[in-house]
């Protein structure tokens, strides 16, 4: 989903182009072919060295690579299409880079998205008592349009990640109009486990976001917290917030929640044995 949705059959998106993606002068051509694959295509310098001789035979090569990666899908139709509007684009968290660089290519991408477009941040945070929180922030360009936040009953800091973009995404789908919506967290194996297979704790949040993803146009970037990203900052403040809420009546412990418990309980044991 890293600047454009990643739908190949629900299996997990490689993100090997994203550290090209994060350079300005650089553009992209994405191929659909039909069945909700797409292939990006990382075109150096520039579109306008291309003339239509040369896309009729970047079709061909698509279709080649589809072809050597044993892809059942179907080639007819398939066609070229450009995606300039997201360069440049922020660091794969896939892709092993500095936090403070990562954060510099974000914020340079989030100046180049069109204002119609809907970005939510979110964040989990856990209390000294073992209160974990959630809280999210929606923006649409500049202006924040929605925000919220709230408590598990017993759940870690990774389940709040999740949450937070699930409640995000609810919110932000009210008013999105079909317009992109781009989802931004600092977690990156929450990122993963959104763009591939769902982990097993919040699993239910993961699998409604991966869902919602295959009709809409939903996109996860990396956001690396406490890099000065206001989105994050705020996200962050309203999770922390989200601890001091009293437990929602009839929620439930998450399986991360549950195994920490349990960890806990045997090292007191341990100790105490």
């Amino acid at each position: 989903m890293q600047g454009s949705k990643r739908k190949a059959n629900g299996k997990k998106a490689s993100g090997r182009k994203a550290e090209e993606r994060a350079y300005s002068h650089t553009e992209y051509l994405q191929s659909n072919t039909g069945r909700g694959m797409e292939i990006d295509l990382v075109i150096p310098g520039g579109l306008d060295r291309l003339n239509a001789r040369h896309c009729k035979g970047l079709e061909i090569l698509i279709c080649g690579l589809i072809y050597l990666y044993g892809q059942q899908v179907a080639l007819e139709g398939a066609r070229l299409r450009f995606a300039t509007q997201y360069s440049p684009r922020p660091l794969d968290p896939i892709v092993q880079q500095e936090k403070e660089e990562a954060a510099k290519a974000f914020l340079v991408w989030l100046k180049t998205i069109p204002d119609n477009h809907m970005v939510i941040y979110s964040d989990g945070s856990k209390a000294s008592n073992g209160a974990t929180g959630y809280g999210f922030v929606i923006y649409r360009g500049t202006k924040r349009i929605a925000q919220g936040c709230g408590r598990f009953s017993l759940a870690e800091v990774f389940d709040g990640e999740v949450e937070g973009a699930r409640a995000g995404l609810r919110r932000a789908l009210l008013t999105s109009q079909g317009r992109p919506i781009h989802i931004c967290i600092d977690n990156t194996s929450v990122i993963q486990g959104i763009r591939g297979e769902a982990p097993d704790s919040s699993q239910a949040a993961f699998l409604e976001i991966q869902e919602a993803a295959r009709i809409f146009d939903i996109q996860t970037h990396w956001a690396p917290g406490h890099q000065g990203i206001r989105g994050n900052e705020e996200a962050d403040r309203l999770s922390k917030q989200g601890t001091t809420l009293p437990v929602p009546l009839g929620q439930r412990a998450t399986l991360a929640g549950i195994k920490r418990l349990a960890k806990k309980q045997i090292q007191s044991k341990h100790a105490r044995w």
